[in-house]
């Protein structure tokens, strides 16, 4: 949303304010320098396990620091400052008006396409037992809807990347509702089927159809809550009626005709699975008040008491931390180049350092 890009831009320009106040101090001794350089990248790199905004901030916080070190002294404080901030609004009111607003705006509809000709494909073979031109018209809509979803996202520069957890949901939803489509190709392989069976499968296919076309609404829009939880309520009671059903025909049915009536459930069952995922992502992307998300019901994980803040603390702040390793890596690179700054006569010599915290992106963007 604009707003909240204008905010965190200004956040982030404001939070970089104190950080030259200090590096233009710390800057005059190369060991001040060199010291203040490794707290902040250690510091800013450990606040990036909170993810999101504040770890997209991390290298425009590292580099006001790196400038501040490098470039600035007390007696052009001020000016620096002034220019900092006057470049950060400029970059917040480039970052709303000039830059695209609207790069993800099509894709969640597009989404939503495609998750209600899956719904209604589904209901036509599992629901309906529609005919075989109506299954097909079906399947040509969800070929279609996946189509114009790819055409706007493969190959999209502008398109959901992993910065936010909800530009990272928007892309594994692209590829959660694309494998729905081959689910859709699986053929039955028995000839004849159970009316109990089917009436199950009848059952379980229309309440996640539902599921699939209230994630459409929300990407849409639409406030009403949403549960994954459900989804897996909904797949046991189903695994329960099939156990129930094996057990009374055990005996008078042969193990082959067993063995298709329960292959040919086999696509619905899948799709629940899949459609609990698209569930949580959909919160994801958009998320309102009485969303419930629910990770696989498992018994070990149900009775582990989650971690508090300490031990939270305590997990991030240990070698075996990725975090920690992180920003242990860019505290000893950052510092020694500002060292490497300090030690030699340069015009320039932010530039060494500028290189430096490149080379640690390790990404097209950063190189």
């Amino acid at each position: 949303p604009l707003r909240q890009r204008f905010i965190a831009y200004m956040i982030t320009t404001a939070a970089g304010v104190p950080l030259i106040a200090i590096g233009a101090f710390a800057g005059q001794q190369r060991w001040t320098a060199v010291v203040a350089m490794a707290v902040v990248a250690l510091v800013v790199g450990l606040l990036a396990v909170l993810r999101g905004l504040i770890a997209a901030a991390q290298s425009v916080l590292l580099l006001s620091m790196v400038l501040a070190l490098t470039a600035s002294t007390p007696s052009v404080l001020l000016p620096d400052l002034v220019s900092w901030i006057l470049g950060g609004l400029a970059a917040a009111c480039a970052a709303v008006f000039l830059w695209p607003s609207q790069a993800n705006l099509p894709i969640p509809g597009l989404i939503a396409e495609v998750l209600d000709a899956v719904a209604d494909a589904s209901d036509v073979r599992w629901v309906h037992y529609g005919t075989r031109e109506e299954l097909l018209a079906a399947r040509d809509r969800v070929n279609s809807a996946i189509a114009a979803l790819h055409a706007k996202y493969d190959g999209n520069l502008l398109r959901p990347s992993g910065v936010t957890n909800a530009d990272r949901a928007l892309a594994e939803l692209v590829d959660e509702v694309s494998r729905l489509r081959y689910l859709q190709k699986w053929e039955d392989v028995s000839d004849h089927k159970d009316p109990q069976v089917a009436e199950m499968t009848a059952h379980l296919c229309a309440r996640i159809s539902n599921a699939l076309r209230a994630c459409a609404s929300r990407l849409r829009g639409d406030k009403n809550p949403l549960s994954s939880a459900n989804l897996f309520e909904i797949r046991t009671e189903n695994l329960d009626l099939t156990a129930d059903w094996l057990a009374e025909n055990r005996g008078t049915k042969s193990p082959e005709y067993l063995r298709e009536q329960i292959e040919d459930t086999f696509p619905v069952r899948v799709i629940t699975l899949i459609t609990s995922r698209i569930t949580d992502q959909t919160i994801a992307v958009k998320p309102r008040p009485g969303d419930e998300r629910s990770d696989p019901p498992g018994v070990p994980a149900l009775e582990e008491k989650p971690p508090g803040p300490l031990d939270r603390l305590r997990m991030h702040l240990s070698w075996h931390s990725p975090w920690f390793r992180s920003a242990v890596r860019s505290a000893v690179a950052l510092s020694l180049s500002i060292a490497v700054a300090k030690s030699v006569s340069l015009q320039h010599p932010f530039w060494i350092v500028l290189g430096t915290l490149s080379a640690l992106r390790f990404d097209a963007l950063g190189t």
